[in-house]
Formats: C-alpha cells, structure tokens, sequence
C-alpha cells in the first residue's frame, strides 16, 4: 500500500497496522505505528483506543499521561478521554482512581466495549471478582463477535481458581478466536491447574507456534 497508493501517511491504513500489530502481540511494532500516527494527528479519534491500549500494554507512563492530558483538554465530556486516564491511573498501579475513571468512561459511552474490559481489569486487579466478571460480561453484550471478553471472564475464573468456569469460558473463547494464541497460553494454565501435563504441553506448544506464525 505503501509504495502502490502511498498511504503511508493515512492515519486509517496507520490505525489498521497498529491494530494488527497489537492484536498479533507485537507492542514494540504497534508503538511504531503510534508514534507515526501521533506525529501526523495527536488526537486521531479512529487511533485513540490502540494508541492507548499500546502505550498501557507496555507501561509507558508519561506518554499515555501526555496523551490522556491532550486528550481532556480536547474534549472532557468524551469518553475515550476518561478511558485514556484510568488506563494511566493502571498503568501506576492506582486501581480506585483507574476504577473512577473508567466507571467514567462507561457512564458517557455505555456502549464502549473496550472501556468496561479495562473497568473489568481494574477491579481484577484489586481482586473484586464479582465486579470485575459483571464489567466483562456487559463487554460480551456489546460485542458478541468477539473473543476477547470470554477470554477475559476465563483468565479471571483462572485467577480465582474457579477451574471449571474458567475452562468453560476459554474453551469459548478459543472455539472463537483461533488465531489467538493467548486463548491457547491461558488453556495451557487450565490445564496446567488440573495436573493434565501433556494437554498443559500441547497448548503451551499452539500458542508458540501460533505467536511465531508458524500455524
């Protein structure tokens, strides 16, 4: 596309690569891409989400803290401004002002999937299962084609060793999303969990080889 049609500089085909580079697992290539596109257009609504999915997958503080700052001032009755915010409130490990935040986020856009993920994130992380399941769930609601709040639900069933639910939520969530191999990482654990060592080395194995491409 590049050399074809030089889009090189079109934030849309930018936001496709980062997005791609993300959902690949690939932050260091998604953050190029984030950085080209912040360079073009700071505030780029369709970039917003992976910019700032990015920048908290990999702990970046200040430029997520820079970028949740522009962010408000642009727009302080948006929520993907507060969504911006409680992820840098997470990435510092503030979990009460990143669930503020976020619970934000989700009362200007109750529809914003990607908003009740991380609000499910930061009451995990503070170890408030019901709370934490009932953001998931409210996710799988609003995007039922996708995988990753069932994933969500099974890595925190995971977390509370509730091993039957787990298995059950990220059996769903691999029948759903193939290609991704932290479906395959986290049935590994489940495995794992249940003392079923070849099935634990098998997954683990899928989700190698899946992350290297090579299925």
């Amino acid at each position: 596309l590049n050399l074809r049609h030089k889009l090189s500089t079109s934030p849309e085909i930018l936001t496709l690569a980062a997005t791609r580079a993300y959902n690949s697992y690939n932050l260091a290539l998604a953050l190029h891409y984030c950085h080209v596109l912040y360079e073009i257009d700071p505030l780029c609504s369709k970039a917003a989400h992976i910019q700032i999915a990015t920048l908290t997958g990999l702990g970046h503080k200040r430029p997520l803290f820079r970028l949740a700052h522009a962010l408000v001032d642009a727009d302080p009755k948006s929520a993907m401004a507060w969504y911006a915010v409680g992820c840098y409130y997470y990435t510092c490990g503030r979990f009460d002002l990143a669930q503020r935040h976020l619970c934000r986020a989700t009362r200007l856009d109750e529809r914003s999937a990607e908003c009740w993920v991380a609000f499910g994130c930061a009451f995990a992380s503070c170890d408030e299962n019901d709370q934490a399941n009932a953001c998931f769930r409210a996710a799988q609601r609003l995007h039922s084609g996708s995988h990753y709040p069932m994933l969500y639900m099974g890595m925190e069933h995971l977390r509370t060793n509730n091993i039957p639910l787990a298995g059950h939520f990220l059996s769903s969530a691999r029948s759903m999303g193939k290609s991704d191999p932290l479906c395959c990482n986290e049935l590994g654990v489940w495995a794992y969990r249940k003392k079923e060592w070849p099935e634990a080395v098998n997954w683990f194995v899928l989700a190698l080889r899946l992350y290297m491409g090579k299925s």
